[in-house]
């Protein structure tokens, strides 16, 4: 093998600081990218961050911090990185450049006389046949015109063509020299100045082996926006106020689909019915307007809307003025207004209604939409729901048009790109062409004429899905339901991307938001069937609490049977009355946050089953001290002749329950059926479960549980993964020192090598949405191993090197994994991970106090002196790992790679390094086991090729993009040796093996991806050498004979040529071979 130059000192020799051949000084550079954010400011939780469990301190830092990005400054000029990305650019060179026009554009079209006699058969009056001669058609068009003796075609073409252009010239003689001036001055016409730059080598095939894709900025995903805006809610006998609420439900999947969203269009002199009840009212609550997030399009998903009145009574006794033509209306207005002043905080269900998603895609338009609901609207008497059910054979084919009309590709939110399938002439409601429809209906507004009375003892989420289940039959409506007369009109569209004073479920501002405080619009959070494998990039810590089912049937007490029964819901930080936290979301037209929340009551009934949703705020520093209060009441709605202070007091406390939510750092969430207490809590009750008996306690029906809730958290801070939070608390516990007493100090060091081990067994997409945080904590503990006691003088940190590394492999593969057939690019390249190398990943390094390069520090910054390099690190543990790690690291080499290069970037930074010698940049250990590390994957190659072909081929490309980083930061002389070894190998195997086919297609793939460097011109010292003296102005023979001789030395495939211009070298040594074996 042909030994490769000192690149660098030849460098120095030849190449001046200025030389246009050398590397420009801002070939690299390592920058800070502001994270993308669509509110105002980054979401934080109000608590004092210093109380947080470490692992919400470790995603608010992720959440929060500016993305440290390497930027090649001409990596785009590589054949890496330019060829599609240019190929837009050239195409539109090509058509604003003129148009070639050969002999054969020139032709007539072929169709030209079919098409003159289509315009003929136009012509007649009465429709002619298929068999009619071209004759008579010629003849009746014109009755003047002189046709051939046969009329055939030829005379039709005779009289339509035109008369061919004189050349004057023709017989003139010109000199030669004008017709070639003539000539190169036509030649030089309409002609392309890059004329080069047209040309696109990769049309031809599939995906060229140096093709590597940037990775892409980590950008929020979201499904298909629609913009729902409520302009007019009312009944027919408009007496009272009333309260709506709005969702998405999945009728097929049985499934709820998004949060409530809660609105008032109650007018002004309405509202004032309530006033005693309602302290202030936020901004925030007076939202009119919703986002709803459709993540997954079906024609079974309908917008539910529910309405509910101030408790009053039976629900069938208040519905009957709503029915009938009571004339009483003024004596209904009274009772109302009793019922608002005394228990204007308290709901009870009164209607429901629900609007297809199919619907509003098929509509045609809002006046056309709206009359036909009016028309399709029941008398009072019928039994039918106002909403056509009916799918029209017309709004189904509107529907597919529009489908086809959007495309065959949807782009979502977020940089997540999917394409749809061919439409099936069987499915045409596939999701794609939901979807496609989705991106290009057209607004329209939808106006239901009256409502379904909400059915006591049908309230379940499973009653709900049957009816709308026959609601989406054909001609068919919810038997035995009465309708109410009444007026919703709301107004559906596609959701701009940009929202004026938007709010986020977090009641966060959007950008832009008005500074006038207008009336907001509101983003539902979606509740998606399948959420998406993808890093969280915000905080979010919310609790949906789903109240379901009470069975007080057994409760017995002096006071009085429990009948209208009612929960108080609370989130307390401690026991006492104080600790109630304003943590409850507040619903419409009310206070942003409240610390106490009601059920709706259904009169006379000891086993209701309710369908509220309860959202709240959950702490930052959620603790075993946080739990859930729930206080079981009964709700006098009959004045009873007692004393005024008592008529005031509509409460009776029945029972009482509890969960506590956090047990041991990990929230508690699920289905839960609780015992109810008798009697207050004992003190200390919130540190236990409720199904504990209590010594001392009664219970209502023997400890039974009688009540049941459900859980349901959208955090991103809380992973809810055993395996990741068992992970998380051991660091926290040897990372701060506070070693649980159930672990004890002995078994720690065991505890945390367990839990990093059983790290990748968490679930895979709970792994991808805390991936950037995972992957900072293992290279932390990779570098800064802790240590289990700092204050003696032995101790020192854990060997655990081998087991992080061991983890960061297998990680890698689940990620990559789970996103194969949806990867970066052919190399098999996760985007996930290669997104979190480029942007999210926080390399920990040494503080330098004497030193700061403008960016800021992060995180894992150690001051004790104790971190390693994170780039000599890995080369290390790769080097020494074997058996399975070794395998895993192979299998993962391209993530390991590139996360190597990252570091070695960031610490020619912040070391200085970078404007060192290339020689002097890193350590000479370091070097060496890089040489070890390159030489021990090439032997993998070499003897997995005949094993796994993919396998080897990804570890082949994954080398070759190392090798080609490692030019723009290392020596580069130290680099072609790496190549040579490889090289040396390589050709050794080729050399023994009869056939060696695929290694010689790894040895060229390797050699494609270095040679398309974007310095591949000054990797080759092209300028001039020794050789190359000054001409004598009058040479003898002699010395041009020498010259000659010497030019055509220099010209030669010589040893001095090949390891002068090394890599060209190597190019050409590989052509000389495979024209040899032709």
């Amino acid at each position: 093998m042909i030994e490769p130059p000192d690149y660098e000192e030849v460098c120095d020799r030849l190449m001046g600081p200025r030389d246009p051949l050398a590397y420009p000084p801002n070939d690299i550079e390592l920058s800070c990218v502001p994270r993308r954010i669509r509110t105002r400011q980054h979401i934080l939780p109000d608590e004092d961050l210093t109380k947080a469990p470490m692992f919400v301190r470790d995603c608010l830092r992720c959440y929060t911090s500016d993305y440290t990005v390497v930027e090649y400054k001409y990596r785009a000029y590589s054949g890496s990185s330019c060829g599609r990305e240019r190929l837009a650019e050239r195409l539109e060179k090509l058509q604003a450049g003129p148009r070639h026009q050969y002999e054969i554009d020139a032709e007539p079209h072929s169709t030209s006389t079919e098409e003159l006699a289509s315009q003929q058969f136009e012509s007649q009056s009465q429709p002619s046949s298929g068999r009619q001669s071209v004759a008579s058609i010629s003849s009746s068009s014109s009755c003047n015109e002189t046709l051939t003796p046969r009329g055939s075609w030829a005379s039709l073409d005779l009289r339509s063509s035109s008369s061919d252009p004189l050349l004057p010239d023709l017989f003139e003689r010109k000199p030669q020299e004008q017709i070639d001036a003539i000539n190169e001055a036509r030649r030089l016409e309409n002609r392309y100045n890059d004329l080069m730059g047209l040309y696109t080598p990769y049309l031809d095939e599939d995906e060229p082996v140096e093709r590597r894709l940037a990775a892409e900025m980590p950008c929020e995903i979201m499904g298909h926006r629609i913009l729902v805006v409520c302009h007019q809610l009312k009944l027919e006998l408009d007496v009272e106020p009333l309260f709506a609420s709005m969702a998405l439900y999945d009728a097929r999947e049985k499934k709820k689909l998004s949060e409530n969203f809660y609105f008032n269009l109650n007018s002004e002199c309405t509202r004032q019915m309530l006033a005693g009840h309602v302290t202030h009212t936020d901004i925030s609550t007076l939202s009119r307007s919703a986002v709803f997030d459709v993540q997954n399009p079906s024609p079974d998903v309908f917008l539910v809307v529910r309405v509910e009145k101030v408790l009053q009574g039976d629900v069938n006794e208040c519905v009957e003025p709503y029915i009938r033509d009571d004339k009483n209306r003024e004596k209904v207005r009274a009772c109302a207004q009793a019922a608002c002043s005394r228990l204007g905080r308290y709901r009870m269900p009164l209607a429901w209604s629900a609007v297809s998603l199919l619907h509003i895609l098929s509509g045609s338009n809002s006046l056309e939409r709206e009359h036909e609901r009016d028309a399709l609207a029941p008398n009072t008497n019928t039994n039918t729901n106002s909403l056509d059910r009916k799918a029209s054979s017309s709004s189904l084919e509107q529907l597919r048009r529009r489908a086809g009309e959007v495309g065959g590709s949807l782009t979502r939110k977020g940089s997540v790109e999917r394409r749809a399938a061919p439409h099936a002439p069987h499915a045409p409601h596939a999701p794609d062409d939901l979807a496609a429809a989705l991106m290009a209906f057209k607004p329209i507004v939808i106006t239901v004429t009256s409502f379904f009375k909400q059915e006591t003892d049908k309230l379940r989420d499973e009653d709900l899905y049957k009816f709308l289940a026959e609601i989406k039959r054909p001609s068919s409506a919810p038997k035995k339901l009465k309708c109410i007369p009444g007026t919703l009109k709301i107004e559906v569209s596609p959701c701009p991307d940009e929202i004026k004073n938007g709010l986020t479920p977090e009641l966060a501002k959007l950008n832009p938001y008005g500074e006038d405080n207008p009336r907001p619009c509101k983003e539902v959070l979606p509740f998606p069937l399948h959420a998406a494998a993808a890093p969280h990039l915000h905080y979010r810590n919310l609790l949906y609490l789903f109240v379901k089912d009470i069975n007080l049937q057994a409760y017995t007490s002096r006071a009085g049977s429990a009948r209208n029964i009612t929960v108080r819901i609370q989130l307390k930080s401690g026991e006492d009355e104080a600790a109630a936290l304003p943590a409850i979301f507040g619903r419409s037209s009310c206070p942003e946050f409240t610390t106490e929340a009601y059920t709706t009551v259904l009169y006379h009934n000891k086993n209701p089953s309710l369908y509220d949703e309860i959202k709240l705020k959950l702490p930052a520093d959620l603790g075993d001290q946080h739990h859930l209060l729930f206080t079981f009441l009964h709700i006098s709605c009959q004045r009873k002749p007692v004393a005024p202070e008592q008529e005031k007091n509509v409460e009776t406390p029945i029972g009482y329950s509890w969960l506590p939510l956090c047990r041991n750092g990990k929230l508690t969430c699920g289905d839960f059926n609780l015992p109810v207490m008798q009697e207050e809590p004992p003190p200390n009750y919130s540190y236990i479960f409720p199904d504990v008996q209590l010594p001392g306690t009664k219970w209502i029906d023997n400890h039974k549980p009688i009540f049941s809730i459900t859980l349901d958290p959208h955090t991103t801070v809380h992973p809810l993964d055993g395996y990741i939070e068992r992970f998380a608390m051991a660091c926290e516990a040897v990372q701060e020192g506070n070693i649980p007493a159930r672990i004890g100090l002995a078994n720690m060091e065991s505890e945390l090598r367990t839990s990093i081990a059983e790290l990748p067994t968490a679930n895979v997409e709970v792994l991808a949405r805390y991936l950037p945080v995972l992957l900072d904590k293992l290279l932390r503990l990779l570098v800064a191993p802790p240590s289990l006691a700092p204050g003696a003088g032995a101790a020192g940190p854990l060997n655990i090197a081998q087991d992080v590394f061991t983890c960061l492999a297998h990680i890698f593969t689940e990620i990559t994994n789970m996103n194969e057939g949806a990867t970066c690019d052919p190399h098999g390249r996760s985007g996930l991970i290669s997104s979190y190398i480029q942007f999210q990943c926080t390399i920990p390094r040494p503080s330098l106090s004497d030193r700061d390069i403008g960016l800021p520090l992060p995180p894992t910054v150690l001051t004790d002196g104790s971190c390693k390099i994170l780039h000599e690190e890995l080369a290390l543990q790769w080097v020494v790992a074997s058996g399975a790690t070794r395998d895993l690291a192979m299998q993962n080499s391209w993530s390991l790679f590139e996360l190597m290069i990252k570091s070695m970037v960031e610490y020619l930074y912040w070391s200085g390094a970078h404007e060192a010698p290339r020689k002097a940049r890193f350590p000479e250990q370091f070097t060496d086991d890089l040489t070890t590390l390159v030489n021990n994957v090439t032997s993998e190659i070499i003897s997995g090729y005949g094993k796994n072909s993919r396998l080897t081929q990804s570890l082949n490309n994954s080398l070759a993009f190392f090798l080609f980083d490692l030019l723009s930061v290392m020596d580069r002389g130290y680099v072609f040796n790496l190549i040579r070894s490889y090289y040396k190998q390589m050709s050794a195997k080729i050399a023994s093996l009869p056939d060696a086919v695929p290694l010689v297609h790894y040895k060229l793939s390797f050699l494609r991806i270095i040679c398309s460097h974007e310095h591949y011109v000054s990797l080759n010292l092209p300028a001039g050498g020794a050789a190359c003296g000054a001409v004598s102005p009058a040479p003898s023979a002699q010395s041009v004979a020498s010259a000659s001789s010497s030019g055509a030395a220099h010209g030669a495939l010589s040893h001095e040529f090949r390891s002068r211009h090394y890599l060209a070298g190597l190019l050409l040594t590989e052509l000389t071979n495979a024209l040899e074996l032709q």
